[in-house]
């Protein structure tokens, strides 16, 4: 276990950096190996940019990990917000615990937003996502939603960003960000960016509820239909484009691998109450 005086030191160490904690629960990652893939797939979901040396200081405190992450290594697209999250619960405990600090920025729509620099309103999130080649199709039996979801789509498999729902004139977008991670948001039929879908229109949530369920890749219609079946067609191929873009990226976040469970791992205890 780490005593006063070597938290000191490494605290010391994280001077540019942020002091940061893991501590295992039950239903958490079980090693800090599996820990740490998940800190980076929660980095990731950010817009952090691949770069391991971001992550330091690694040491052992009785079971729990502290360690430092350099924001400035991150090329986050609002480093500030980022930091004004980590500030906000360093105020009251330091290390901060890596499964609070996430859920603090990836689950919080607003922070997500302004650190991932998504577009303020929908007509310019549309005017930066051109569809050239656009397929529309409209899904009646949907899991998430209560009416029929319109799902404008580019047929274009070049083009890994454009994706985006429309119910009810809101629209749920999905783009990938340059580092491999998908970004989401929500626009209100207003076209102004909102913190989570109408519960009158769809059960979808927001920026955190989206990756709970996509885990970082596109998802076909539930029922797989015969009327949706060219829409699955697109999807498939648009998802193997995207994991092709993906293999060019040198970085430590596998999205082949199981880490979306291991980031999960490390928030959900904390929305679960732990620790008291």
């Amino acid at each position: 276990m780490i005593g006063r005086a070597s938290l000191f030191v490494l605290l010391a160490g994280c001077q540019g950096g942020l002091a940061l904690r893991w501590t295992p629960a039950s239903e958490g990652p079980e090693t800090w190996a599996d820990a740490r893939r998940g800190v980076w797939w929660g980095l990731a979901s950010l817009g952090a940019a691949p770069d391991s040396a971001a992550l330091s200081h690694e040491q052992d405190d009785g079971g729990a990990t502290v360690f430092s992450v350099d924001p400035g290594r991150l090329e986050l697209g609002d480093a500030v917000a980022f930091q004004a999250a980590y500030d906000d619960l360093a105020a009251l405990q330091t290390p901060v615990e890596i499964g609070q600090l996430f859920l603090a920025t990836v689950y919080e729509p607003e922070i997500y937003y302004a650190i991932t620099a998504t577009p303020s309103d929908f007509a310019t999130w549309e005017a930066g996502h051109p569809m050239p080649a656009p397929f529309e199709h409209t899904v009646s039996a949907s899991s998430v939603s209560f009416g029929d979801r319109t799902v404008h789509f580019d047929s274009d498999r070049t083009s890994l960003h454009s994706n985006s729902v429309e119910s009810d004139g809101s629209h749920e977008v999905l783009d990938v960000l340059p580092n491999g991670a998908m970004r989401f948001a929500v626009y209100d039929a207003d076209g102004a960016l909102a913190p989570e879908v109408d519960p009158m229109v769809a059960v979808a949530g927001g920026s955190g509820t989206c990756m709970s369920c996509h885990f970082g890749k596109l998802l076909q219609t539930f029922d797989r239909l015969p009327e949706d079946a060219e829409l699955d067609a697109l999807i498939a191929d648009r998802q193997l484009a995207i994991d092709e873009a993906r293999l060019a990226i040198d970085g430590p976040v596998d999205f082949a691998d199981d880490t979306p469970n291991q980031f999960e791992g490390l928030v959900m205890p904390f929305v679960n109450g732990f620790p008291p």
